[in-house]
């Protein structure tokens, strides 16, 4: 029953973006996520991401972004997607060099996830 639900939510998301509700279609795709299965969660989370970005200049969200990209890297390395897990602490941390000029804790993190995953997939863990 879960696949009848992300089908209807992913349709739904669609809809909702052509008419310009990228925060509600995030909010959707966010709660489609579970402890169940770690990738499709990682895949709904990266696509909310996304939605954060999307639209005019004026109404993006880049620290929703980053926040989202940073779990959906998590998600990733727990399904075991160590080279998708990388990518998206990648771009959380690229959006917030971009749009932050101060240092602050996400970024740290963002920086110290960036760091560890990619000694993690060097090593080929």
């Amino acid at each position: 029953m879960p696949q009848y639900a992300v089908r209807a939510t992913l349709l739904s998301v669609l809809c909702l973006n052509n008419r310009g509700l990228h925060g509600e279609a995030a909010k959707q795709l966010i709660r489609m996520t579970s402890e169940d299965c770690d990738l499709r969660s990682a895949v709904l989370l990266e696509q909310a991401a996304l939605c954060f970005l999307a639209g005019p200049a004026r109404k993006t969200l880049p620290r929703k972004y980053a926040f989202h990209m940073v779990l959906a890297g998590h998600r990733y390395s727990k399904a075991g997607q160590r080279k998708h897990s990388l990518r998206c602490y990648k771009q959380a941390y690229q959006v917030n060099i971009y749009y932050f000029y101060r240092f602050n804790l996400q970024l740290s993190l963002c920086i110290f996830l960036l760091l560890y995953r990619c000694i993690k997939v060097a090593d080929g863990d």
